[in-house]
């Protein structure tokens, strides 16, 4: 009469033996006691000595053949899984349940491991300290708070002064962080910070992967990705990736939308992109003028390119009409 954990492999491992609770310890610890005592008491090597290395493997080969359990992480892996069965199980009467895991416990061989009960009890405490402190003004709100102003001080300030002000941290030893300003705008700013991010890491993604954009990628997402950039805090970085979808794509609308994100920014990194994209021969002349103009106009120009309607002959010789 025992309780066997079929999460096994081969056999069900006997977990409990309700006839002899040490029965499956002592099972265990002999198996602790006789390898530690070869291998690491007499400081006997597998390898250095074959005859021993022989006996083993034979040894271990047809008691796993009888069904004998012999994976050590295996028979840990399945007692872990018993007892958080049993610990989270709502179907077994309570005292039958508590018996079981008190039965279970004495299985264990850290002496320093607490019992389920003692767990559950650490929880429970844990976690009604973690809600006192969620309701607290002066606890979880405010630490959130002070986080979200150091990170978007650090999402504000650029160059010489970011670099200032991570040497301020530093010196200090963790004592000094910058914060901005608690206002009302904080979260909105931080919002719109981690949107960007979010889309320029997509657009990196998408430039990284050395394929046809439209193809392996959605264009509806890039495009929306193009759009944010446009209308946010553009990082200078972007412009890169940006630039390298339009080299990638063989949609014309998606081209034009990188080359409309790069020239609304007004950046110098976008206008450099646009400047190399005009001077790239690889491409056709009609792209190579559409990027020169978009990097000699004004960011508060709106350029808006005319492209070729389907069956016309523009829309045949594959060529965009000029700018207007």
């Amino acid at each position: 009469l025992a309780l066997y954990s079929l999460d096994h492999p081969s056999v069900p491992l006997r977990m409990v033996d309700f006839r002899d609770d040490f029965s499956a310890k002592r099972s265990e610890l002999s198996r602790r006691v006789i390898n530690d005592a070869v291998y690491g008491v007499a400081g006997v090597s597998r390898f250095g000595n074959w005859p021993l290395m022989t006996a083993e493997m034979s040894y271990s080969f047809i008691r796993s053949r009888h069904g004998a359990a012999l994976d050590h992480s295996a028979r840990l892996r399945s007692y872990a899984q018993t007892r958080y069965q049993l610990a989270f199980d709502t179907e077994l009467q309570p005292e039958f349940r508590k018996n079981l895991l008190r039965r279970l416990d004495k299985l264990g061989m850290n002496p320093l491991e607490d019992n389920v009960f003692q767990q559950s009890t650490f929880a429970k405490l844990q976690y009604q300290s973690l809600t006192a402190y969620a309701r607290d003004p002066d606890g979880l709100l405010k630490k959130l708070n002070r986080d979200r102003r150091a990170e978007l001080a650090k999402r504000t300030h650029h160059g010489f002064l970011a670099g200032f002000l991570q040497t301020a941290n530093f010196l200090s030893f963790g004592l000094y962080t910058h914060r901005e300003r608690d206002t009302s705008d904080v979260l909105p700013l931080l919002a719109s910070a981690r949107r960007i991010e979010s889309h320029q890491k997509f657009l990196e993604a998408v430039a990284a992967s050395n394929s046809v954009s439209e193809v392996s990628w959605n264009s509806a997402d890039i495009r929306r990705a193009l759009d944010a950039l446009s209308e946010g805090d553009f990082p200078a970085k972007a412009a890169r990736a940006v630039a390298q979808v339009f080299l990638e794509s063989r949609n014309d609308q998606l081209r034009l939308s990188c080359l409309r994100t790069l020239h609304r920014i007004g950046a110098e990194e976008s206008r450099s992109e646009l400047q190399r994209l005009a001077l790239n021969r690889r491409l056709d002349q009609q792209w190579r003028q559409l990027a020169r103009g978009y990097a000699e106009a004004p960011a508060s120009v709106a350029l808006d390119p005319i492209l070729p309607v389907e069956g016309s002959p523009a829309a045949d010789s594959g060529r965009l009409d000029p700018l207007r």
